[in-house]
């Protein structure tokens, strides 16, 4: 049993669960709880933390997309504390890239809907690894998605990439 506020008995949770197999739910809360503890930060909790790779969880596929969904969610809000590299924000850039590809309608939402949140403090990276991939769904017979491809393209765009 955990203590209210026990961070190191919290951390080592997490750092089990990260570090073993796990289901997804349990991946995804222990993504969320990894990074509520960076942002609350102190020395003992980054030292441990260090070891976590969290771009291990974007190479998932399949049946843990929610946990590579996550895993890109906890590097945008790193990033937006200063707390993530920009080789994990553009391994996390390429991994939604990817799911933009996808014949199913729901995490390519999810896809392009992270892409526009990573769009809006990374602009130059997104055009770079995934402006292509957001041109070919201008078309998607999705509306949502459509809309969310094209507020991501203006946020990216340049007087260059205007034909």
């Amino acid at each position: 049993m955990i203590k209210q506020n026990d961070r190191i008995s919290l951390l080592k949770v997490i750092s089990g669960i990260l570090k073993g197999n796990s289901v997804n739910c349990a991946l995804c809360l222990a993504l969320r709880y990894y990074f509520l503890l960076v942002q609350e930060g102190g020395y003992s909790v980054q030292k441990e933390l260090a070891s976590i790779d969290i771009g291990y969880f974007l190479r998932f596929k399949g049946k843990m997309e929610a946990v590579c969904f996550e895993a890109a969610k906890v590097i945008l809000q790193l990033g937006e504390i200063d707390h993530a590299s920009e080789e994990l924000i553009v391994s996390a850039v390429k991994a939604m890239s990817l799911y933009l590809r996808s014949a199913k309608q729901v995490p390519k939402f999810a896809a392009i809907k992270l892409l526009n949140a990573f769009s809006k403090k990374y602009p130059a990276i997104v055009a770079k690894y995934a402006n292509s991939d957001i041109e070919a769904l201008i078309t998607e017979s999705n509306r949502s998605i459509a809309t969310y491809a094209i507020t991501t393209l203006l946020k990216t765009g340049n007087e260059q990439s205007i034909d």
